[in-house]
């Protein structure tokens, strides 16, 4: 039987962070590249992000995940710094969402680099190559 005072412990899944420097293009007064500060999130709000991008094939029925969907909400999750809600920031570029902006803010390069530092925080591919060979 295992000891389960190891599993009865406050486990700080919240206070995984980590800054990260994904472009160049943002810089600082002194013309550093400003860090963008990620977080880990818990495998209950990744669940909850993926239940938020499954959709229906009009035509066959099937459902499915819409994986850029989930990229961008995953992105959008984890990101604290620059804060993607910011108001003055989503007014700036017109738009409403946090997901919204993060497709204004970005390149596609500098989205896929900044979504494969969260999944490293999250380790996501550790995941994903447990997975792998069960769908086999």
């Amino acid at each position: 039987m295992s000891d389960l005072t190891a599993f009865l412990c406050e486990l700080p899944i919240e206070n995984r962070t980590k800054q990260v420097v994904i472009s160049n293009r943002f810089k600082d007064a002194e013309g550093n590249p400003l860090p963008w500060t990620i977080r880990g999130i818990s495998f209950e709000e990744a669940c909850e992000i993926e239940k938020q991008c499954v959709v229906r094939d009009a035509k066959t029925g099937v459902q499915y995940v819409d994986n850029t969907a989930q990229a961008i909400k995953q992105i959008a999750a984890c990101v604290v710094d620059p804060n993607l809600n910011n108001a003055r920031l989503q007014d700036h570029f017109k738009v409403k969402t946090p997901e919204a902006l993060i497709g204004k803010l970005l390149t596609p390069a500098e989205g896929r680099k900044l979504l494969a530092e969260i999944r490293s925080l999250n380790d996501e591919s550790m995941v994903e190559d447990a997975l792998e060979p069960a769908k086999n």
